[in-house]
């Protein structure tokens, strides 16, 4: 037969596919028949017999997707306050998983789900699902499948030793015997609170067979339970040992999340799409919300509090800035040509070149929701404007053409729209923003501090409803650090903790100066503003506008990544997002052997690799060596032409600030010739650094010998 194959192939120029069958939950088996068939000269297809998976050819995808289970009977108000969005989106996002929501009672799955996702995630806190039996039985078939699942909380229903059997556990059969003390756990338990034996609440199910316990607790009789444990299928983190709830509502892990989901979900390490860092800096995003534009600032003249922000961030620093205003604010009413002093200021801030245009609405409603604005409807929903009511389109489009139209310069117009109140969008707002082709931002926000030091307060990128996302802000802003404005004005001086706590041990987040105009009233405020400002540019930071961290944000979810037979990853829909957070275990790119791959930097965050796609796409292939060629090690600027050169390459980047380039190199003496002449690169070890007066380089070259 392999002769006769081997024949036709040859006789008849033809492309021969070999399919074979595995199980499919060995995956090396599957990889390495596909090798075999490949070395034979055949295009190999592994899968199952039916056909009915993704199987493993020539290439393999490594599906990124995660299924969030949650029960809308518990949160009513939307999946927004479910515990897997709020405490297990973000671990998953940073090993480079993007997350599904699925509202059990909305109807399950009804084809296999292998292939199509990384695993399922489920997350409980009650037994008591509407069609028990009907989420059992789908529950039993995923598992079957090969699919791996992690359940936290509870299990949702009631189960008998039937069920539990695929679990590898079992009902005990006698009541605990208080006290109960713990009997074994390991590294993934204890992540930032130790567990205190607890009975209330406690699912008690006994090992059976050949499980990893990693807790398990023993009581007066000997009799043990597990409260934490994996196997083949997966994995469960029961309550009360998951997360650990204090005064007034306080949260901590009980576990590790990160290396309990690897562990559970069998998740492989892979290069992680990462939107905190680009060419190997930190991000830096400032954003601005209107609320406040016209209050007067506490200081001498007592000016409008735009202009204090005008004159002592946007004009002082030139960070590039991301800026909004409330039309029912700068406007007061105003319905003629003639500006108001707040719409003066508000125009000289968006004619500046490191200015986003931004909107934070109309009249500021504090829900977006309508099943939220029950509650909210009153007094309070809204900024008191004469003969309104509220209207979605008013706020949204009809805020941005005012902004176009009276107060945005010439071929300069509306980016990006920042929610309001609580912050959290419905469908058809989302729908609506993506329709005037805005960027959308807020809510979420990390407050992470020393006194909170607890990877529950780092939110996730967002949200997705249906195939709308409502983008994050990534750090709080100013009036949760001053207790909502209530004082102290000084306080947002914190949030440099939760800057420096976001970025180590892991960086979960860019850099975020994120404020509200009334931040220019008090002197505490804009002397803490200042310190913030100056710290944030110490760090190094690429600043860039929130639209450009936005739309890093969407593409995040979209990436596919897949491995060639040749070990060679295939990473497409590249657009914005241009860096890989590489695991160590996986080595180094090979950039003589690697396309759209520029540099790298390796820091006690990660390893970053820079990213140049072509088309969309980046070939990686890595080794156990660090680079001896000579590539990009850091830059403040986005690069839009890397050309290898027998010297080094030729080169356009541009920034918002003035440029900074830094190149590793082992040679000698580095240069770059440029349209003002050449400039000498400053030896910096193995590396040169370049500082640029200008923030554009085109038509450069770059010489290292």
């Amino acid at each position: 037969m392999l002769e006769k194959l081997r024949q036709t192939r040859d006789q008849y120029g033809l492309q021969i596919i070999v399919i074979d069958y595995v199980d499919p939950k060995q995956k090396e088996l599957a990889r390495k028949t596909a090798k075999r068939i490949s070395d034979l000269g055949f295009t190999p297809w592994v899968a199952t017999p039916k056909l009915d998976i993704l199987g493993v050819g020539l290439s393999e995808i490594f599906p990124r997707r995660i299924l969030a289970l949650y029960d809308g009977q518990e949160h009513p108000e939307g999946l927004q306050r479910t515990d897997v969005h709020k405490l297990l989106a973000m671990p998953l996002e940073y090993m480079g998983y993007t997350v599904d929501y699925l509202d059990v009672n909305s109807g399950l799955p009804t084809q296999s789900l292998i292939g199509q996702y990384a695993g399922i995630v489920t997350w409980f806190n009650n037994d008591t699902l509407r069609g028990p039996i009907n989420y059992r039985d789908w529950l039993l078939s995923q598992i079957d499948s090969g699919i791996k699942v992690a359940i936290l909380g509870n299990l949702g229903f009631k189960a008998n030793n039937t069920f539990l059997q695929h679990l590898q556990v079992k009902l005990s059969q006698s009541a605990i015997k208080e006290p109960l003390k713990i009997e074994r756990s390991d590294q993934i338990i204890g992540y930032e609170v130790k567990p205190q034996p607890k009975t209330r609440g406690f699912t008690t199910w006994q090992a059976s067979r050949n499980i990893d316990t990693h807790l398990s607790l023993i009581d007066q009789n000997k009799q043990s339970w597990v409260a934490v444990f994996t196997g083949q299928w997966g994995g469960v983190a029961f309550h009360p040992y998951v997360i650990e709830t204090g005064y007034e509502g306080r949260q901590r892990w009980i576990i590790d999340p990160f290396k309990f989901l690897t562990k559970a979900l069998d998740l492989p390490e892979i290069p992680v799409p990462d939107v905190t860092t680009e060419n190997g800096r930190r991000l830096l995003l400032v954003q601005i919300d209107g609320d406040g534009s016209s209050n007067k600032a506490e200081i001498p003249g007592t000016p409008l509090t735009i202009k204090v922000i005008q004159d002592y961030f946007l004009k002082k620093y030139k960070l590039p800035s991301t800026v909004s205003i409330i039309e029912g604010e700068v406007s007061n009413g105003n319905s003629t040509d003639r500006l108001t002093e707040i719409e003066k200021v508000a125009r000289n801030i968006f004619d500046l070149n490191n200015v986003e245009i931004a909107s934070h609405s109309y009249s500021h409603p504090s829900t977006w929701f309508p099943k939220n604005n029950i509650d909210a409807r009153g007094d309070d929903f809204n900024f008191s404007i004469p003969d309104y009511k509220f209207s979605l389109e008013r706020e949204i489009a009809g805020s941005v053409n005012y902004i176009n139209k009276k107060l945005a310069p010439e071929k300069k117009q509306v980016r990006v729209f920042f929610w309001t109140g609580d912050a959290l969008a419905d469908k058809e707002a989302l729908t609506l923003t993506h329709s005037l082709g805005l960027e959308n931002m807020n809510g979420g926000g990390a407050t992470i501090s020393k006194d909170e030091k607890t990877m529950t307060r780092v939110p996730p990128l967002g949200y997705a409803i249906g195939d709308q996302f409502q983008v994050y802000a990534p750090i709080a802003s100013e009036h949760v650090f001053t207790n909502s404005w209530q004082g102290p004005f000084y306080g947002f001086n914190r949030v440099i903790e939760t800057m420096q706590l976001t970025d180590s041990p892991l960086r979960l987040k860019p850099l975020h100066i994120h404020y509200h105009f009334y931040s220019g009233s008090k002197i505490a405020s804009i002397n803490a503003l200042q310190s913030v400002y100056d710290w944030s540019i110490k760090q190094e930071p690429r600043a860039i506008w929130v639209s450009e961290y936005a739309q890093k944000a969407n593409e995040f979810r979209s990436i596919t990544l897949s491995r060639r037979i040749d070990g060679t990853w295939d990473i497409r829909g590249l657009n914005k997002l241009r860096t890989l957070r590489l695991p160590v275990s996986l080595g180094w790119p090979d950039l003589e052997n690697s396309e759209g791959i520029i540099g790298v930097r390796d820091i006690k965050q990660g390893r970053y690799v820079h990213l140049l796609p072509n088309h969309g796409q980046a070939l990686l292939n890595t080794t156990s060596e660090l680079p001896s060629s000579t590539y990009l090690l850091h830059s403040n600027g986005e690069v839009g032409k890397w050309q290898k050169t027998a010297e080094g390459a030729n080169l356009h980047v541009h920034a918002h600030m003035p440029l900074e380039l830094v190149i590793a190199s082992s040679k000698r003496k580095c240069y770059i010739n440029w349209r003002d002449g050449k400039l000498d690169g400053q030896q910096q070890n193995r590396s040169w650094k370049f500082v640029f007066p200008i923030t554009k380089l085109e038509n450069a070259s770059l010489v290292c010998h």
